[in-house]
Parts: structure tokens; sequence; C-alpha cells
């Protein structure tokens, strides 16, 4: 998608997932979900980025909290 300038804009699940991949965390496809794209750390800590931005973190989907708007700022600004 792009802008009126003609400048390429990303949307805010994809910015979530570059800031992640930036901090050393992982995409996996262990996870059965249509809903979030997961990202997983060596340390066993999981990521779950929902299709409009929103971020949850946890074990498992089901066990997982969501992180707050300050929580998702810190790591874009990582």
């Amino acid at each position: 998608m792009e802008d009126i300038q003609g400048k390429t804009m990303t949307t805010k699940q994809q910015t979530i997932c570059e800031a992640l991949a930036s901090l050393g965390y992982h995409k996996t496809t262990n996870y059965n979900t249509k809903k979030y794209i997961v990202f997983k750390r060596r340390d066993g800590r999981h990521y779950f980025v929902g299709k409009n931005g929103s971020l949850r973190y946890g074990v498992t989907i089901k066990d997982s909290f969501s992180a707050s708007p300050e929580t998702i700022r810190t790591i874009i600004l990582k």
C-alpha cells in the first residue's frame, strides 16, 4: 500500500513483526492458528501478533496476556 506521496506504508502488524524479528524472535509455524503470527525466542517466550496489530505474550495463546500500548511502543522503538 502506498500513501499520497508514493511512499510505501506498513501496517501496525508488519511493524510489530519486524521489531520482534530484530529483537531475536523467530517466526514459528508450530501453532495451528490463522488469527495470529507467532514469534518464539530461545527462552520459550512467545509473542502472538494479530491481524490489526494486537499483541499478546505468553506460553500458549489460551494462557497469553494482552500487551499494553506502552509495551508495544517499547518493542517497536528498541
